[in-house]
């Protein structure tokens, strides 16, 4: 896998390459995800300090919601939408707006759609 930058453009690489994965390399890559987010996030993208520092410290509630749905996302090829402001300046924040519908069977199978999209803002 390629070393992206943390950039709309980095982001947007990282999302096609995922995206046009095999089927089996693809669930490897969603099952470090959900296993390893940050260590996957670390692998995947050249963070700045502050950039890793955000990561290294995401609470673990926060890394359980997102890892998997950025997992289910991408195996299920829903665009995963990712909006960075174009000037750092004050605190940085996360916000998730998950439009992720899931649908149960009774065979222990489930459906994903709608749409992920995920906002860092800096106040």
């Amino acid at each position: 896998m390629s070393l992206q930058p943390f950039t709309k453009s980095g982001i947007d690489a990282k999302q096609k390459e995922l995206y046009t994965l095999a089927d089996p390399e693809q669930r490897k890559q969603t099952e470090e995800i959900r296993s390893s987010f940050k260590t996957w996030m670390l692998s995947n993208f050249k963070l700045d300090d502050k950039q890793t520092g955000f990561v290294n410290n995401m609470p673990p509630q926060v890394v359980q919601s997102i890892c998997h749905e950025i997992a289910d996302s991408i195996e299920r090829k829903i665009p995963l939408e990712i909006e960075l402001p174009d000037i750092p300046i004050g605190s940085k924040f996360m916000a998730k707006e998950s439009g992720l519908k899931y649908k149960y069977h009774d065979n222990g199978t489930y459906e994903v759609t709608g749409r992920l999209h995920l906002r860092f803002v800096y106040q």
